[in-house]
């Protein structure tokens, strides 16, 4: 339930080097935390949550750099309004290099309220860990990998990559699932 703030700077970080600097890093680590911040208060767990509406939000962020439209695409499985997920491409410049994929889960596992100090759908950050529901698992790597993606559209990169968020929730979706979107 805690992630370390050393952790997540270290991870953009890297993420920055390998995509390139196009921004100034407080703004960088700016819009990772809004992006991580954004997915820890969404509710999506299985019974009550929304992992569409996580999906989303986060692609509402990709098309606001400039993600043309074409490259975003928001999936919702048949049967199943609350559990879609977000596809995004970022293309690389060499057409020969062979994509990357990333896939991430964004559902989370039901918090029940009293369990908790602290509502589990706000996140805050204390002593250098964040908490919050999800911190600590995916939604952590989705705000990571959105940021990035955000980051890197138009930087140059030379391989392209394509990324996944999506619901895995009680045994509904596999990885197999993920990767046929």
């Amino acid at each position: 339930m805690v992630f370390s703030r050393l952790k997540v700077v270290a991870a953009i970080a890297l993420l920055t080097a390998e995509l390139g600097q196009s921004q100034t890093p407080d703004k960088t680590l700016g819009r990772f935390r809004e992006t991580y911040k954004e997915l820890v208060e969404t509710n999506t767990t299985f019974s009550a949550g929304d992992c569409t509406l996580a999906a989303k939000r986060m692609a509402a962020r990709l098309t606001k750099v400039g993600y043309p439209a074409a490259d975003v695409r928001v999936f919702i499985p048949d049967g199943h309004a609350k559990e879609g997920g977000l596809l995004a491409v970022l293309h690389g410049t060499d057409p020969r290099s062979k994509a990357i994929l990333l896939l991430a889960h964004i559902d989370v596992v039901v918090a029940k309220r009293e369990d908790w100090t602290r509502d589990p759908f706000t996140m805050f950050e204390e002593n250098g860990y964040f908490y919050g529901r999800g911190t600590n698992d995916m939604k952590a790597q989705a705000a990571i990998r959105s940021g990035a993606a955000c980051q890197g559209n138009g930087c140059g990169t030379r391989r392209g990559s394509e990324g996944a968020a999506t619901a895995i929730t009680q045994g509904i979706w596999t990885c197999d699932d993920q990767s046929r979107w």
